[in-house]
């Protein structure tokens, strides 16, 4: 991992922490353009989280959540930017079978550097 991500690494892990499920697997989400400031379009009550670049317009469907998706809501800083470097933390089951038990997806503003989770889930 880059130190472009560190700091958000380190956000997703402490907060997967306190949640009770520390991620085990971390990986920055970047577009097949090149591009690492990208958008997010998240559903909290569902959720599902839905990422566009705003380059070239492609969408990547994290962890398949779109389809229990209702109501996708655009996701910005607290500073208004509405791009953000974003990363997807997953935590396994104790079990071998390394299914995904809960997924938590960050961001950072490259702006004013705030890092947080924007939206988290049970994995279904």
């Amino acid at each position: 991992m880059t130190d472009k991500y560190s700091e958000l690494h380190r956000e997703v892990l402490r907060y997967s922490t306190k949640n009770g499920y520390p991620i085990d697997r971390f990986q920055p989400v970047q577009c097949q353009c090149g591009r690492n400031d990208l958008r997010l379009d998240s559903d909290d009550e569902c959720g599902a989280a839905v990422v566009t670049c705003p380059s070239c317009h492609s969408e990547t469907d994290i962890q398949d959540s779109r389809d229990y998706a209702e109501n996708l809501v655009r996701n910005i800083c607290t500073c208004e930017e509405e791009t953000l470097l974003l990363g997807v933390g997953t935590a396994a089951y104790d079990d071998d079978s390394g299914d995904v038990r809960w997924v938590y997806v960050g961001g950072q503003c490259e702006a004013c550097g705030l890092a947080g989770v924007y939206v988290d889930w049970h994995e279904r």
